[in-house]
Formats: structure tokens, sequence, C-alpha cells
């Protein structure tokens, strides 16, 4: 059959007359690509007959640099493009409900918790953070647990919210240690997500959204080159070194360095309360455990193999960020360079992975968490702040 016979039939089963609309199959449905994924596909519709089908897909998942759930991964990309929402959407909780479990671990655990905002995002909403300790504030050594800073990734959330009720059910850490739980960085992003196309990954900024963990930068003018590296001039595309100067981009790194009050929030959080000693970044996917270039490789190593042993089954691949892709304007590079530990998990095979699979996830990552919690606590004696 040649593309026109090709073509000619799929237009009659499907494809109302005059319309130039890229199409996909979803559960047995052929689907109309909102117009925003027409440049993606493009990219993927080899035989140019604008339907995407299921062999064309693959495409989407070949030379990725970490491991993904092919099939899962393409799924969530269809909903995406068509803006239809996953069934699973009701699995991971919105905004409001974030926050209304913290109101209710506040609730159930007096005196061992209390919910703060750490500031508000472009649209108003507040960035919030649950403080666990049992000491007054700064008095232990502290550690910062975040989620949800790329706003696609929702098992991020999940996974401290999670979190939270282990330490609180259990207590024990909260004597000697303080620890600050912020499951939700980027909320304008994670409800443009949860509305339509669940692959949006950067924050709500009305004049151009920013790709969050390539906006951080403190004011040390020795740091600059963790925003910007040297050789990447400013409005120059073509240059770009581990985020891009391009608004339309994914990685876009803000027009200054942190430019966005959600970036703001973390580094006021971080960088002044000079008891945090150590923060996990979680993020998906790719079932990874990365540290900082600038890090002492020995150490960090040693802390993932205390992760990996406490969360068991395949380990966590262990690694610096740039062995994965270089990048800049990320968290950990900044805490690294004020002398605290800092990593990131990246969870996960996919970025809204089903219940059975979100709950492996949650599983081993809060047995992971724990080790690092535990290990900050142990190594708070060596540990220097700058």
């Amino acid at each position: 059959m040649n593309l026109f016979s090709k073509l000619r039939r799929r237009d009659s089963d499907y494809r109302p007359k005059g319309d130039n609309r890229f199409y996909l199959e979803l559960d047995g449905k052929k689907l109309p690509v909102v117009p925003q994924f027409d440049d993606q596909c493009v990219d993927l519709d080899v035989d140019e007959d604008r339907f995407v089908d299921n062999e064309e897909f693959r495409y989407l998942t070949q030379n990725m640099p970490f491991r993904v759930d092919s099939e899962r991964f393409i799924r969530e990309h269809k909903h995406a493009w068509t803006h239809t929402p996953l069934p699973e959407l009701a699995l991971y909780p919105n905004y409001e409900q974030v926050g209304a479990q913290l109101d209710e671990m506040v609730r159930k655990y007096p005196g061992k918790c209390e919910k703060i905002s750490l500031g508000s995002s472009h649209q108003g909403r507040e960035i919030w953070a649950l403080r666990l300790g049992e000491h007054r504030l700064g008095e232990k050594p502290g550690i910062v647990i975040t989620g949800g800073t790329h706003a696609r990734e929702w098992p991020s959330i999940a996974i401290p919210l999670d979190l939270s009720e282990k330490l609180l059910q259990d207590g024990s850490r909260l004597r000697d240690s303080e620890i600050w739980i912020v499951p939700l960085v980027n909320p304008d992003g994670y409800e443009i997500s949860r509305s339509g196309d669940n692959t949006y990954r950067k924050n709500g900024n009305p004049e151009g959204p920013v790709d969050l963990n390539r906006n951080f930068a403190d004011d040390c003018p020795e740091h600059v080159h963790l925003w910007r590296p040297a050789g990447d001039k400013p409005g120059i595309k073509y240059d770009d070194k581990g985020a891009s100067d391009d608004p339309k981009s994914r990685q876009f790194r803000g027009t200054h360095p942190a430019s966005e009050p959600e970036t703001k929030a973390l580094l006021k959080l971080q960088l002044e309360h000079k008891n945090i000693l150590g923060v996990i970044d979680n993020h998906n996917c790719g079932e990874m455990l990365l540290y900082p270039a600038g890090g002492e490789a020995g150490y960090y190593q040693a802390l993932g193999q205390a992760m990996n042993e406490a969360a068991g089954g395949e380990p966590y691949r262990v690694m610096s960020a740039p062995e994965l892709y270089p990048v800049s304007g990320i968290s950990n590079d900044v805490q690294q360079a004020n002398g605290i530990v800092g990593m990131t998990l990246e969870s996960g095979f996919s970025m809204q992975p089903p219940e059975a699979e979100l709950a492996r996830l949650k599983d081993r990552a809060g047995r992971a968490h724990l080790a690092f919690i535990d290990k900050i606590i142990q190594d708070k004696d060596n540990l220097t702040r700058t």
C-alpha cells in the first residue's frame, strides 16, 4: 500500500474532511494531537502521514541517558499530547490536598511538626514546608527533603509526603535532627501539569516559564559559573552549557540567577539556616543517585552505597550529575558550594507511574532517605558549613 492509499484509508476512518492535524491512537481511539506538540510530531512522523503510530513513538525513548519504562513513558506522552486526563490523576494529590495532608500531620502529631510557608509562587500559591523536630529552631543538625521542583514529576511529591508520615510515626530521628519537608516546590507548574499537559516541566512565570532546577545560584561572585558556565554568553543559544537561554526550551535558566520566587524560597531556607547540613532533592526518573560535580566522590559514593543497602533491590546508579549530561544552575551545586551535602534521587522509570509502581518507589525511596538522614546525623561534627 502506497503512502497516498494509507493516508486516504486512515482519513476515511477517523479524520474529518480538511482536517490536517496530527493524530495518534490511545486506548483504541484515534485522537487529534493538541497543536502545541506539532513540532514533536514532525520529528516522529517518519512516513509523513500525520499519524504518529506506536512504532514511530518508540523514537521518543531512543538514546535517552537514563532508563525509562518505554511503554509507560509513551503512554504518558500520548495523554499529554491529546490533553486526555491520566487515569492515575486521582492517585496524586493536587496542590490543595498537599496542604491538607500537611495540616493533618500537624493535627495528628502536636509538638512534633509545624507547617510553615517559605514564600509564594508567581500565581500566589504558598510554598509549604513541614518542619519536623522536638527542639527549638536551629538547635539540631538540619536536613531538607524537597519534591515537585519539576512539575511533571508527580512521584517526587508523593515520596516526601510519605516520608513525613514515617518520620513522625517513628519519632526517634526527631530527637537528634531538624527535618524540613518541602513536598511541592513548584505549585504553579504542578497544577498546570495536572490540567492537560502532564509533561509540563517548568514553573508558572507569566513572563516566561523557567526550569527551576536550572535557576539556582547564590550571591557569591566566585560561584557565578554554577548558573552560567564560562564561555556561555547571555542571549546566545548555540553556546548553551547545561541550561538554555531560549525561553522556549524546557531547560530555560531564567533571565538572571535565582530569578524565581520558588528558587529564592529554597535558597533562603537552605543557606540562611546554618544548621542545614544535608539536602535530598527528589526527581523522576531513572533510578539514580546524583551528586554535585564539586563534591568529594569518595564521600558521596559511600553515602550512595549506604542508601542503596537500606533501599534494597536493584541499586540506584550512583554518579555525579555531569556524568549523566551537562547541567548548570542546579540546586546540588549551590548546596555543595556552601558546605551542604546535596544529592538528587531520581526514582522510577516514568513521570506518573501507576499505583503499584508508586508504592514500590515510596517504599524504596523512604528507606534510602532514612539512611541519608542517619548518615548526616552521624557525620554532623565533620561537616562544615561555609
